[in-house]
């Protein structure tokens, strides 16, 4: 890689057969066989890991190797395996160089350079492949998002790279409900391996939408930390410039809007216990502002201003709220929604939630799995009305069951793998890109991820010819890899290490110089020791005394430290009381001379 970000002019090697060495002042390609174990991993797998500090450049080369499946654009070379054969590929103005080939493989070199008009040339690294990119970091990805159909983009970012909140605090919800129609056997069979509970039964309770919580809305720089009537006051004025344009009288226009949003804040509180058919209307109404403003809706827009107004001004006049809403919806999507729920809630298996319920939340619809209405669900969730409701899930014997974060993104990686799956598009090669597979994950998360994550894959897709490209501070998913499939990286550039991390210990790993230069003590503890240290040795320090020392070395948890300290703490006591024991001495020959003195007089 000629230069990117901060890479350049460095080369990286993604297989374990195969070490390729660039000579920049030679300009020659050394090319050999390295030892490894056939099939590590699994048959059709192979995997790197991408290790290295912040800043390193991991994200870096990750995101240039999803670039490389289009045309390139910089100047770059790539030796590439096929069929066994090595080719060797020259891409735009990369100088011609001699390969020295010391494998028992033919090669060819191929160039291909930018064509009359100026257009790159396509890339021939990851022909008839797809990409599947999993992150759930923040990544730049503007770039990746432009790329062709073959590109799977998984992760909780939007294509404008913002974190919706509404959209992920209702990711657990869509996943596990996804997850439950599926083929059961499997999904047993997967969720006992991985130790995640599976519910049995499903509690719906509707979402206040009203909510003081900024955090229950999608958060934008001008929308953090307003109450929701705030936020439905500046969609309705900056967002939709629906009822504040051309000549109206803005400050007339903001008052009756304030009206109207009390009024449905009163009418939803009214209406919530138990739910009825006036307080769905409320719910869609206040959620399809928020997908107008999400641009969910487009076509949607002009026939809503007109609704919008005479809505407002009919309820500002004194009209029935409940009825105008009614009349909003008639014969739309909505309605046909509301009477369909409706049906479901009257229900003779809605029963009671109470007895296994953490509060009292009234009499909501609690589903089995065989009642659950997952086709409605679907469309629900279609057209962006899924999060109208919060979803609570029970075991077997009616407890709740509380998912931590770990949980939430196991859940979401695996729902998004069966939809690929159920999908049936991808190619027979995919490559498969996940950035800090650890985040939100628990240290006894981290052990067993990679394991995991092997396992999903194979069920999922054993049909399929896997390259597996990852990135991870985490030296419990380092622990899991062989060094021939790992690229340490340093400063953008890929660095020999003296270390080989599989079966290593994680205290091998943490105290190598590649990870913690500077120990595995926090920094903050490090400097209340160092501070003792002065003190010990009469040199400045914030320590007054011996008796505040010995409470600093009373807490500290590593004992070798600790006993050593003790050891000069004593001592320096032990120094004060000879001072003390001379200067006694010295002051009673004092008194004796004084009392010689008198006798002398």
């Amino acid at each position: 890689v000629e230069d990117y970000k901060n890479i350049k002019k460095q080369g990286f090697n993604f297989s374990p057969k195969f070490e390729c060495k660039y000579d920049d002042v030679t300009h020659e390609l050394t090319i050999n066989e390295k030892e490894h174990i056939k099939d590590f991993f699994g048959k059709n797998i192979n995997v790197t890991a991408i290790v290295g500090e912040n800043g390193s450049g991991k994200s870096s080369l990750i995101t240039y190797l999803s670039l490389l499946s289009k045309n390139i654009s910089k100047n770059i070379f790539a030796c590439v395996l096929k069929k066994d054969k090595l080719e060797v590929q020259i891409y735009n103005k990369f100088e011609d160089f001699k390969v020295i080939n010391q494998t028992l493989l033919e090669y060819n070199k191929l160039k291909f350079e930018k064509d009359k008009d100026n257009n790159a040339p396509q890339s021939r690294m990851f022909l008839k492949k797809d990409f599947i990119y999993y992150s759930m970091s923040h990544l730049d990805l503007n770039a990746v998002f432009q790329l062709n159909d073959d590109f799977y983009y998984l992760g909780p970012l939007n294509k404008e790279l913002m974190f919706n909140l509404n959209e992920y605090n209702n990711l657990l919800n869509e996943n596990i409900i996804y997850l439950l129609k599926q083929d059961r056997t499997k999904i047993d069979s997967l969720f006992k391996k991985l130790k995640i509970k599976l519910p049995h039964n499903v509690l719906a309770v509707p979402k206040n939408l009203f909510s003081n919580m900024s955090d229950e809305i999608i958060m934008t720089g001008e929308f953090s930390y307003l109450s929701f009537s705030d936020v439905l006051n500046k969609l309705f004025e900056y967002k939709f410039n629906i009822l504040y344009g051309g000549d109206a009288d803005k400050k007339v226009w903001k008052q009756k809007v304030k009206k109207f949003i009390d009024i449905l804040k009163d009418l939803q509180f009214r209406y919530k216990h138990p739910i009825k058919e006036e307080f769905l209307y409320i719910q869609f109404f206040i959620k399809d502002i928020f997908n107008l403003y999400e641009e969910q809706k487009q076509s949607q827009k002009i026939i809503y201003k007109e609704k919008f107004e005479k809505l407002i001004e009919s309820i500002n006049v004194g009209n029935n709220a409940i009825k105008e809403l009614n009349k909003f919806y008639k014969n739309t999507t909505i309605e046909e929604y509301i009477n369909e729920l409706m049906n479901l809630f009257n229900h003779d298996h809605f029963q009671d939630p109470q007895k296994h319920y953490l509060m009292n939340i009234g009499n909501y619809p609690n589903f089995t799995l065989n009642t659950f209405p997952f086709k409605l669900m679907e469309k629900l969730k279609k057209d962006n009305y899924m999060d109208i409701f919060r979803f609570s899930f029970f075991d077997d014997a009616k407890r709740y069951i509380e998912y931590s974060s770990g949980e939430i993104v196991m859940f979401d990686l695996i729902s998004r793998l069966f939809k690929l799956k159920q999908e049936d598009k991808l190619k027979k090669n995919v490559v498969f890109l996940i950035d800090e597979m650890e985040v939100f994950l628990h240290p006894s998360w981290q052990k067993k991820y990679f394991n995991n994550l092997l396992f999903i894959i194979k069920e999922l897709f054993n049909d399929k010819v896997l390259d597996l490209y990852i990135t991870t501070h985490s030296p419990f998913i380092l622990s899991d890899l062989p060094k021939e499939n790992v690229i340490f990286l340093k400063d953008g550039k890929q660095i020999n290490v003296d270390l080989n991390p599989f079966g290593a210990n994680i205290h091998t790993l943490l105290s190598h110089g590649f990870f913690m230069k500077d120990g595995l003590m926090g920094e903050f503890a490090k400097s209340k020791i160092e501070d003792v240290i002065n003190y010990l040795n009469d040199k400045e320090s914030t320590i007054k005394d011996n008796d505040e020392a010995q409470k600093l070395l009373n807490i500290i948890g590593e004992p070798v430290i600790k006993n050593q300290l003790q050891k000069m703490l004593d001592s320096k006591r032990l120094s004060k009381m000879d001072k003390i024991d001379k200067l006694e001495e010295e002051l009673e020959l004092i008194k004796h001379r004084i009392e010689m003195i008198r006798k002398n007089q």
